[in-house]
């Protein structure tokens, strides 16, 4: 009965304010590999779920088509190898948990939300194996889980986004480099976001999504059809610590630059902060209750704030990238 009780321990502890469960999954893991890294602001960026806003009025699945490419931006980011498995055979995806935990990496699980594998149990007959996850972040794999259930888990995500663990230690990553890939997700994903080559529409990413997202919540006729997930759940939660995770990333990338680069990148961490803030404060208004006109009010104009300085982010990093 194979388990990383330390991964486990680690999960269990509470990161304030939550980061979306992608990128928590990998920095677990990666916390696990190496004490002393500090990897959640590298995870976060790679992930891509704090770098533009996503929103559609009727649905969730924009936020989770923003991790799309994911994986390989995290080896790009952090410099870790990560081995990656699509597939929904049961067998084959259980052979791979086997392998991840003995080897001590754990397992990165898809989900609806991303979910954490730290053992298994294997006693000879198929029908009596055992995973153990977990995912007090959303939906996944999370405590003792039969070999039917996960059957159907595999079958139902096992071709999304896929089961990954780390590989090899790291090779060390240029700060330029990160600067650059951060840079081309802000710029380059307001014109085409890659969830757009996966069924998604253009119209649901960026600042015209985040305009949008204001304009219905504006609209009392509207409001009533948003999805709750988006007013005081998980999706615009997941899109606030996010941006908080990148703020201070951000903040503690710019040290490895001098000068005027610095003091750019440490204002594109503050505006990160400021939109954190701002969509903090909308998210505790929590107008998906009974609420006055005048608190409606209140809570768009927090969303335009944080829209403004979303806004100048995108200014920011075009006006950074004249520069390199």
């Amino acid at each position: 009965m194979p388990r990383l009780e330390n991964l486990k321990k680690l999960a269990s502890r509470e990161i304030t304010p939550a980061p979306p469960s992608w990128p928590l999954v990998f920095h677990l893991l990666i916390s696990n590999n190496s004490p002393n890294s500090s990897s959640l602001g590298a995870s976060v960026a790679a992930s891509g779920e704090a770098s533009i806003f996503s929103y559609a009025r009727n649905s969730i699945e924009p936020m989770y088509f923003s991790t799309i490419g994911g994986i390989q931006r995290l080896k790009e980011f952090t410099g870790y190898e990560v081995k990656n498995l699509r597939s929904t055979d049961a067998e084959e995806v259980f052979a791979f948990i086997k392998e991840a935990v003995d080897s001590g990496s754990g397992l990165f699980a898809a989900g609806p939300e991303a979910g954490l594998c730290y053992g298994y149990d294997d006693p000879g007959p198929a029908e009596k194996r055992e995973v153990y996850g977990f995912s007090n972040w959303g939906p996944a794999l999370n405590g003792t889980v039969p070999w039917q259930t996960f059957i159907k888990y595999a079958a139902a995500f096992g071709d999304a986004e896929g089961f990954a663990c780390l590989g090899i230690e790291p090779h060390p990553v240029s700060a330029g480099s990160i600067l650059e890939m951060i840079a081309a997700a802000v710029i380059g994903w307001q014109e085409k976001h890659p969830a757009v080559s996966f069924g998604m529409k253009q119209e649901y990413y960026g600042l015209p999504a985040f305009r949008k997202f204001i304009e219905d919540i504006r609209d009392p006729q509207i409001r009533p059809k948003i999805d709750e997930a988006y007013i005081s759940c998980h999706v615009i939660q997941s899109q606030t610590g996010g941006r908080y995770w990148l703020g201070k990333y951000l903040k503690q990338l710019s040290v490895q630059f001098t000068a005027d680069m610095q003091n750019q990148i440490l204002e594109i961490g503050d505006l990160y902060l400021t939109v954190f803030n701002k969509l903090k404060q909308f998210v505790d208004l929590n107008i998906a209750e009974n609420r006055s006109e005048e608190e409606i009010q209140k809570a768009v104009n927090r969303l335009e704030e944080a829209y403004y300085a979303d806004e100048q982010i995108l200014d920011e990093f075009i006006s950074l990238r004249k520069k390199v």
